[in-house]
């Protein structure tokens, strides 16, 4: 069997499965064929030009930093669960206080952005975001692995 053959039988066979599968979809379904499912990524990257360099962001060119309240920052970031609706200890507050500076007054009020600036550009910021979509795809075809290894 040559190869023009091969394609003109298969191109037959192939066809008529399709046939059989858009006959099956008119009657039992009421509705063509599906196309396959677009398997295109819906997350978009941003190349920020910042006068020396340029950084990726995703989702949005801009930082995307928000305001949170000191409550949210401590759950976020220091992983200290402090819910609103029930009761904390006087010893928990106290080692919030020591250990933050935070009165139990405050947790409710505007966080400084000093105060979590740090934590939030290393996990929420939106170069952060595309840094962590980037990393595991293999961009250099596995030749920069060879080159940091040492070989």
């Amino acid at each position: 069997m040559d190869r023009r053959s091969f394609l003109i039988g298969s191109g037959s066979f192939l066809t008529t499965a399709y046939l059989a599968k858009a006959e099956w979809f008119l009657t039992n379904k009421k509705s063509v064929v599906p196309f396959f499912a677009s398997t295109r990524n819906r997350t978009k990257f941003f190349l920020v030009d910042r006068g020396m360099e340029y950084e990726w962001r995703e989702d949005s060119p801009d930082f995307g930093f928000e305001d949170l309240t000191y409550r949210q920052v401590l759950q976020r970031y220091r992983g200290c669960y402090l819910p609103v609706d029930e009761p904390v200890s006087l010893s928990e507050y106290r080692d919030i206080y020591h250990e933050y500076g935070i009165m139990l007054k405050m947790l409710d009020q505007e966080a400084d952005p000093m105060f979590y600036g740090d934590d939030w550009a290393r996990s929420d910021a939106n170069s952060a975001k595309a840094y962590q979509y980037l990393y595991v795809l293999d961009l250099f075809g596995g030749e920069h692995k060879k080159r940091f290894l040492g070989r």
